[in-house]
């Protein structure tokens, strides 16, 4: 193998660049562009706590009765209980996969 290698031919680039750019990627125009802040998203906010005050009920529960995407109503769930809000509880079980998830509910309203 060593004196194939030895013969070849020496390698050459098959392209002009020098390579990748590792650099940042230059900003863009912030009036532009910007991006819709999930915290600002009032409207999923009060549908989620309007469905709370009814009861205790998980993620997928909610997001079926506002028809809303899960993954929305469980982030937006998980703020809620970061600024307390809500409260959470592992006591429910998933119809689906038999396993405990989180039970949502109002603070200081269903204990």
């Amino acid at each position: 193998m060593a004196i194939y290698l030895a013969q070849a031919e020496p390698w050459k680039p098959d392209r002009n660049g020098t390579g990748p750019s590792f650099k940042s990627a230059p900003k863009s125009d912030k009036d532009a562009r910007q991006r819709i802040d999930r915290e600002l998203n009032w409207p999923l906010r009060e549908q989620v706590m309007r469905e709370l005050k009814h009861g205790p009920a998980t993620s997928e529960q909610i997001a079926k009765r506002i028809k809303q995407p899960q993954h929305l109503v469980s982030a937006k769930l998980s703020r809620l209980y970061r600024t307390y809000n809500v409260e959470r509880a592992l006591t429910a079980t998933s119809p689906h996969t038999g396993r405990k998830v989180l039970l949502y509910s109002v603070k200081g309203v269903h204990e």
